[in-house]
């Protein structure tokens, strides 16, 4: 598995937003500001597991979830 995670947001969602990752127990574990339609979420070093990831745009919240394997 790759050392990073990649989302993609529709082309209707560019523009600025903030994308955070948090574990199951609710901890953020990564957080960034974006203005790309790609979002990398560099995994390495995280514990397997299924995490939470929330992007926030200007009007608009994006609530997903990846497993790092």
């Amino acid at each position: 598995l790759f050392p990073y995670t990649t989302l993609f947001r529709s082309r209707d969602e560019a523009g600025e937003a903030s994308v955070a990752l948090y574990d199951m127990m609710g901890r953020k574990v990564y957080s960034s500001h974006i203005v790309s339609q790609a979002i990398v979420i560099p995994t390495q070093g995280f514990a397997k597991g299924v995490y939470t990831v929330v992007v926030n745009a200007v009007n608009r919240q994006q609530v997903s979830r990846v497993v790092v394997e």
